[in-house]
């Protein structure tokens, strides 16, 4: 039985296999994005600075923002996920808000973040009388 041949060169291991069979560089890569998404560490985005407003330009709403990437299993299928939380006014921990889905769902999740952001923007300038 002759051996099978290689069908690509491999840009992670640098090395000619099967364009179906995962070289030990990327299994080693993939088992510890797993790993951290089971640990929820994955890459975190924080806002640190306080936001101020509500009812007089001094009252603090929110202190902290924490936008969190993650990996969850749902039926043993690895899908994304976003975890949304932080610290409220007093410094108090917020819950956790898990956002799960396939890419299309989190993509649409992202969307709508970015449109209502927009209209959040353009009508914060339209009371103050800024024009577009």
């Amino acid at each position: 039985m002759s051996k099978p041949t290689a069908d690509i060169r491999c840009k992670f291991c640098l090395r000619d296999h099967s364009r179906w069979s995962m070289c030990e560089p990327v299994r080693k890569v993939l088992d510890t994005l797993a790993e951290r998404g089971r640990q929820f560490d994955m890459p975190t985005l924080e806002f640190p600075e306080p936001i101020y407003g509500g009812n007089t330009a001094d009252e603090l709403i929110m202190r902290q923002l924490v936008v969190k990437a993650a990996i969850l299993n749902m039926g043993d299928v690895p899908v994304p996920a976003l975890v949304f939380t932080g610290q409220d006014g007093a410094g108090r921990p917020l819950p956790n808000w898990i956002y799960p889905g396939d890419d299309d769902d989190l993509d649409r999740a992202v969307k709508l973040v970015s449109d209502v952001a927009d209209m959040a923007k353009r009508g914060a300038r339209k009371a103050r009388g800024e024009t577009e």
